[in-house]
């Protein structure tokens, strides 16, 4: 297989991406899979890839009616974080970020994972006690979060409008 990489997407640019190694040999379909999963996306994507990691189950069809990862996952804003308020939600997407960390080099195919911190902006005191508190049960879990007062945010990002 190919390796993918910043000198293999230049290289492919200059033929309008048409020179690629097909990367799925066979489509077309078998009359039988031990598992069928509905929906290419993330959610699906990522059960595909773990059933077969994990549970060396590689008879797996997925069925998306448009692009394998074009739904949510291809267009929204991307942001994976752990920053949720009860403790079962907060370890289980610390979990799920975790397993980003590696897996483009598991893939051989870079998934774009950047891990970078997230800057909330309160507008009012209610959404100021929001985020403090959001804060302080991120803590309790284990996960980093800082509440940071007007002046702070104005070091971070200077080029931000406070009028």
């Amino acid at each position: 297989m190919q390796k993918y990489s910043i000198f293999s997407l230049i290289k492919n640019a200059f033929s309008d991406h048409q020179n690629w190694e097909v990367a799925w040999k066979d489509p077309e379909p078998k009359k039988e899979y031990e598992v069928i999963i509905i929906g290419g996306g993330g959610h699906g994507l990522a059960t595909a890839y773990y059933l077969a990691k994990e549970h060396n189950i590689t008879n797996i069809a997925v069925i998306e009616k448009g692009w394998i990862g074009g739904g949510n996952v291809g267009r929204n804003t991307t942001i994976l974080r752990s920053n949720y308020m009860f403790d079962a939600n907060a370890h289980f997407y610390e979990l799920g970020m975790k397993l980003w960390e590696n897996l483009s080099q598991e893939l051989n195919y870079n998934v774009m994972y950047s891990p970078r911190g997230i800057i909330n902006l309160a507008h009012t005191d209610a959404q100021l006690n929001a985020y403090a508190r959001r804060g302080n049960s991120m803590r309790l879990n284990g996960i980093d979060a800082v509440l940071l007062n007007r002046e702070q945010v104005k070091e971070i990002i200077p080029m931000a409008d406070f009028s």
